[in-house]
């Protein structure tokens, strides 16, 4: 028999194994230790054990968690208590009557307040380390009270997977995909100052016993993979059906939201818990709750401390002291969790269950956050803040027609795209209106984070700094080689130009490296609706880009719910910039709740780019164009072969695309689409009159002359093939949207200079109330 397999036999045969308890000052000193040593073992087999490990070898060994111990001297019989920890617990068999008794009695402890560096624990340290390799055959696995299929690993790296590639992010999604999948995960990030202004590099899920880390920051340079982690974890982050337990979630959801746009549901907070269990604001760590709950803790807090004050979750390639760090927090979370709600009565468990999820919401209300209640700011159609004057006036009145006399001389009123001046009001009448108190509150989806990543660090620096602005109002910054860089925000008339701040050739090249751009000089990032354009010279080499943030606004379009419900076919009309894009993509999105919609993505700005469409299109599927001239191609494909309910085209502007929608609308398709213009300009063009059904020239007889002797009649040649047209305002500041319903009576009434009718929706972001007026214009 060895020397090392002597000492392990000497080890067995410790006859009591007691947890050591950080709080107690009667723990042994190391002289003590070593005598306790040098008495049981043979001083020979120490030192050569000893001997194969150097000072740096301990120093990982006790402060990133190879393996640990713990020592205790017991007063009334002088005796020594072992227990070697970390990653597992290396006992006799006989010590406990089972393996609960085990967990119960020999929580994970703390290993940063235990000891202290010496180079006398560093001896035994070298030791106790060849110790636990020996013995690993004997390890015991212990099993927590609440769930024994939950098992202590034998190393703490056995049961991680670091999720660095396409096929493990399939594996993890493949989980969900069984009848049976798990209802309940564990959930935590890591990152660099977490939370609004911060950056997220890794996401750790806890499930079927497996840690699953996934590396974003190792992945931000692959769009593919890129693309396959965000669209894994959204996909179970988003599922109201899967329960994630997090503990303290304020800076975890922030974070997901603010990088990726991930909106987490069916959160359960451990913190929230605790706070509603024992009824108390004590905002409990991690480790405090666990060893209050006999859960192991994270053996790795205190050293890890490191890794948040220096930026190290921002390096790669993840070290073994962040594996097992991150791992540990949520390797036993589940496992918390269910032990607290195991204690909680069960006539109080409905009760606090709902406390806790009423908490939760707030705070997740509280990231995603609603539009400015201010009366000088209104949120306009494409997602951006606009000041407005608080003078504004509506052209529709709140009560009757006479209130229009209130309406000032002189003052400019759009009525169906034509604008009249005159001292005295329009002829329109106006109908009572009626209002709806219905949330209309929305979800501001910019990922700005990713959209830095493209920019040199330097940039990234000073964009961030702009003096007096928020990086979140951002909205475009434009690049000339050797010329400043200039940042356009929210309002019109905010930018930053700095003379001294000039765009170097190198930037733009290192921006171009982390892009692939088509024919049409345009390229996008995976997963995100940023847009970048390039600026090309006469060689075809790349002097300037333009980089627009996408931001997707969830909820907008609930001011036409009716619609959506009622499965009309809806075309938006507007000028360029009026948002019609963001529109159709929350159409979109509300659509495919209950039916199956396809988007025609001609140029990725629906659905972003990537092999991936963006969150905000929800269920529906989208199909790229691979050239602008094939649009009404796909749009047929999308139809014969894919059996969708809705298509989604977000701009017609051709003639074939025109008849191609006819077909598609005469097939019991759902259409929702948009195009450039208003319905006066609609009429006049004549290629996208056909939307409207087309229109004809009639020679009438001499009979039916009009009154002015006029023989030449316009008439409608065609059913309209859509069934809405939603007219978007000018001036992206207005909440304000004219809507015609009945297609076919309007454009006959229009051609035939007869009075028609229209709908007017005003949204007061002020009492988040719609009003709603329908008027007769003559």
């Amino acid at each position: 028999m060895s020397s090392e397999q002597v000492l392990v036999e000497k080890l067995f045969r410790i006859s009591a194994v007691v947890a050591l308890d950080i709080s107690s000052q009667k723990t042994l000193s190391f002289e003590r230790v070593l005598q306790f040593m040098d008495n049981n073992f043979s001083f020979a087999p120490f030192e050569k054990v000893a001997a194969n490990y150097n000072d740096d070898d301990i120093f990982n060994l006790l402060f990133e968690g190879e393996s640990a111990t713990w020592f205790k001297y017991n007063e009334q019989n002088d005796q020594i208590t072992l227990v070697i920890q970390l990653p597992t617990f290396v006992v006799p068999n006989s010590q406990f009557k089972n393996e609960t008794d085990l967990l119960l009695h020999c929580p994970t402890l703390n290993l940063a307040k235990a000891f202290t560096m010496n180079s006398k624990m560093r001896r035994i340290g070298k030791v106790l380390r060849k110790i636990n390799k020996l013995v690993s055959h004997n390890r015991i696995t212990a099993k927590p009270p609440i769930n024994p299929q939950a098992s202590v690993p034998n190393s703490q790296k056995d049961d991680v997977k670091i999720v660095n590639s396409s096929a493990l992010a399939t594996e993890f999604s493949n989980i969900f995909v069984q009848k049976t999948f798990p209802k309940l995960i564990g959930l935590d990030c890591e990152g660099v100052n977490l939370g609004s202004n911060g950056r997220l590099s890794l996401v750790q899920i806890s499930v079927n016993g497996t840690q699953y880390l996934f590396d974003l920051q190792a992945a931000k340079n692959d769009k593919k993979l890129s693309a396959d982690i965000i669209n894994a974890l959204s996909n179970i982050l988003t599922n109201e059906a899967v329960v994630k337990v997090i503990h303290d979630c304020r800076n975890d959801i922030l974070a997901l939201y603010k990088s990726y746009a991930i909106i987490v549901k069916s959160v359960m907070d451990t913190r929230l818990l605790y706070q509603e269990i024992t009824k108390s604001t004590k905002d409990i760590s991690f480790n405090e709750l666990c060893k209050i709950y006999s859960i192991p803790e994270n053996p790795f807090k205190e050293v890890g401390k490191k890794l948040h004050k220096n930026g190290s979750w921002c390096s790669r390639p993840l070290t073994d002291l962040m594996i097992r760090y991150s791992s540990a927090d949520v390797r036993y979370l589940t496992q918390l969790y269910l032990t607290m709600i195991h204690s909680v009565p069960g006539p109080m468990l409905e009760k606090t269950f709902k406390a806790v999820l009423t908490k939760v919401t707030k705070l997740v209300e509280g990231v995603i956050k609603p539009i400015p209640s201010s009366s000088s700011a209104l949120f306009n159609s494409v997602g951006h803040m606009a000041t407005t004057s608080s003078t504004t006036q509506s052209i529709h009145t709140k009560e009757n027609q006479s209130d229009l006399s209130k309406v000032p001389v002189s003052n400019t009123l759009q009525v169906s795209g034509a604008t009249s001046t005159t001292n005295t009001p329009p002829p329109i009448t106006v109908s009572q209106p009626t209002s709806s108190n219905h949330s209309f509150k929305l979800e501001i989806v910019n990922q700005i984070y990713t959209f830095l990543d493209l920019f040199p660090k330097r940039i990234q620096e000073k964009i961030s700094k702009v003096s007096g602005i928020e990086v979140n109002s951002l909205i475009e910054v434009a690049m000339d080689k050797g010329r400043p860089y200039e940042l356009f925000y929210y309002h019109k008339q905010t930018s930053f130009y700095d003379p001294t701040f000039i765009v170097q050739q190198e930037d733009i090249d290192e921006i171009t490296k982390k892009l692939s751009f088509g024919s049409d000089n345009r390229a996008g990032m995976d997963g995100s609706l940023h847009r970048i354009s390039a600026m090309v010279n006469r060689g075809g080499n790349i002097i300037g880009l333009t980089l627009r943030v996408g931001r997707a606004v969830i909820g907008r379009a609930k001011v036409f719910s009716d619609f959506i419900e009622q499965g009309k076919s809806v075309l938006l009309l507007g000028r360029p910039g009026s948002g019609k894009t963001t529109f159709i993509r929350d159409f979109a999105r509300n659509l495919s709740e209950n039916r199956r919609v396809v988007v025609v993505d001609t140029s990725c700005e629906i659905g972003g780019f990537g092999d991936i469409p963006h969150v905000a299109i929800g269920k529906a599927r989208r199909m790229q164009v691979s050239d602008i001239r094939k649009q009404q191609e796909v749009m047929i494909q999308a139809v014969q072969n894919h059996t969708p309910e809705v298509i989604v085209i977000d701009e017609i502007g051709t003639k074939d695309e025109v008849n191609t929608a006819r077909t598609i609308a005469q097939r019991g398709v759902v259409l929702c689409g948009s195009a450039h213009g208003d319905m006066k300009s609609i009429l006049k063009n004549p290629v996208l009159c056909e939307l409207l059904g087309g229109v004809e020239s009639v020679i009438m007889s001499d009979r039916n002359a009009t009154s002015d002797g006029e023989k030449m009649r316009l008439q409608l040649k065609a059913d309209p093939i859509f069934d809405v047209i939603i007219q978007l305002p000018d001036d992206p500041a207005l909440n304000e949207w004219k809507i015609f319903t009945d297609l076919k009576s309007t454009v006959q009434n229009i051609l035939a200079k007869r009075p028609y009718q229209m709908e007017i929706r005003t949204l007061d972001v002020n009492s988040n109330t719609l009003q709603s007026s329908h008027i007769t214009v003559e």
